[in-house]
């Protein structure tokens, strides 16, 4: 499957749905960790991931 299918599947949104009505196209792909890095900088955010929480029981009771 490709991932756009995946995310539409799992968060019922559609990644590549343009709000005119079209279809978006993927242009390019940054993988690089240190274009990400000075551009997440540019940009003022996080430049690392946040810390991976515990599980919750499945129990647990958001209220």
């Amino acid at each position: 499957m490709r991932w756009a299918q995946l995310l539409r599947r799992i968060y019922l949104v559609d990644v590549l749905a343009c709000p005119c009505g079209g279809r978006r196209a993927i242009v390019a792909d940054i993988s690089d960790s240190e274009v990400v890095v000075a551009i997440l900088a540019h940009l003022g955010l996080p430049m690392e991931a946040p810390p991976i929480a515990r599980a919750r029981s499945p129990g647990f009771d958001f209220t």
